[in-house]
């Protein structure tokens, strides 16, 4: 069963570039990755600096192993900086 994820991030108006850049690379590398089906950034339409990670998984397995990446490890320790506060983080299966 798939496995959706949805990761919001909310950057300092002054780090939204910084930040971004930092979730280019991660996207590049993660999509790469076997099990990844979807993973894309999008940006809040009225929320500078409000950022939703979007991600589909082919199981949970897959999804538990990407969280063993080093480039997950290296944009988690990054990132930090550039956070006005902390990440949330959604996993479930679809419905219907």
């Amino acid at each position: 069963m798939n496995l959706h994820v949805v990761a919001v991030f909310t950057f300092k108006e002054s780090d939204v570039f910084d930040g971004l850049e930092l979730l280019k690379k991660l996207v590049i590398a993660t999509r790469k990755e076997a099990g990844c089906l979807q993973y894309d950034v999008v940006e809040d339409r009225e929320i500078i600096g409000k950022v939703f990670l979007v991600e589909l998984w082919e199981t949970d397995e897959h999804h538990y192993n990407h969280g063993k990446q080093e480039h997950l490890s290296d944009f988690r320790r990054d990132v930090q900086h550039f956070l006005k506060s902390s990440t949330e983080v959604y996993r479930g299966f679809k419905i219907f």
